[in-house]
């Protein structure tokens, strides 16, 4: 729920808010996320049959997403597992690209490379994109 959602609804505490008033509170939060641009990054992961089970293990760990959480700027995360059952993507949305480097430097300095050569097969690849507002 949006804040003017919330002012609509706790201005008027003995009734539900109407239709046209959800909609237009939802309209105007969906106006305010089209002005603001936020960095979808998108890593593919080809790792080894092993390798996807260590990375969910991790991503599940006190080392994994529950670290990625707190950092400045993350907004979302998402492990996602290609049908071969060993390629893992991993879809993120953070406030900006400099907010996602900030923490992919984090995760390098503190051992996070060594881990994914180990259950890489392949070269990771990384793209950072922004919604087309269509």
């Amino acid at each position: 729920m949006n804040k003017r959602q919330k002012a609509i609804r706790d201005s008027m505490p003995t009734r539900k808010m109407t239709a046209a008033e959800w909609e237009y509170a939802t309209d105007d939060y969906k106006e305010l996320r089209k002005n603001k641009k936020m960095i979808y990054v998108i890593i593919k992961c080809p790792c080894h049959e092993e390798g996807a089970l260590k990375l969910i293990d991790w991503a599940k760990g006190d080392d994994g997403f529950s670290v990625t959480r707190t950092h400045k700027g993350f907004k979302h995360v998402e492990l996602l597992v290609g049908e071969d059952n060993k390629t893992m993507w991993l879809y993120e949305q953070w406030e900006t690209k400099e907010d996602h480097q900030a923490y992919l430097n984090f995760r390098m300095e503190n051992g996070f490379e060594d881990f994914m050569k180990e259950i890489l097969e392949a070269e990771f690849s990384l793209s950072y994109l922004t919604n087309a507002g269509a």
